[in-house]
C-alpha cells in the first residue's frame, strides 16, 4: 500500500495553541511544543505510534515516499505509526509546532 495515501493534512487556521492542545488531547494524543532553527533536519526515521504535527509558526517540510508536504501555520499533519519520514526546515525563520504522540 502507498503510505503517502494515508498521510492527512487538515486546516486548523484561527485556532490558538491552547485550542490545538485541547484538540490533540481529545483525539487521544499527548503533545509538547518543539522549535527548530533554520536548516534543522531529521533523517529518515519512523515511530511506533501515530504522530500529529500542528504548526504554530513557520513552515516545516516533511518527506514521505519522495512526496514533500510543506506544512505551514494553520495546518496539521497526521503521520500513521511506522511511516518512514524525514523533515527539514528549509525556511529562514524558526518553526514552532506541537508534536502529538498517540501511543
Amino acid at each position: 500500500m502507498d503510505i503517502s495515501k494515508q498521510i492527512k493534512v487538515t486546516s486548523v487556521k484561527g485556532k490558538t495553541k491552547k485550542e490545538l492542545e485541547k484538540e490533540l488531547l481529545e483525539e487521544g494524543y499527548c503533545s509538547y511544543e518543539w522549535t527548530d532553527s533554520p536548516g534543522a533536519y531529521y533523517s529518515p526515521h519512523h515511530h511506533d505510534y501515530d504522530e500529529c504535527i500542528c504548526i504554530i509558526n513557520g513552515t516545516m517540510t516533511f518527506i514521505v515516499d519522495k512526496n514533500e508536504y510543506a506544512i505551514s501555520f494553520g495546518e496539521k499533519l497526521y503521520l500513521p505509526a511506522f511511516t518512514i519520514h524525514e523533515s527539514k526546515n528549509k525556511e529562514k525563520e524558526e518553526v514552532v509546532y506541537l508534536v502529538g504522540e498517540k501511543k
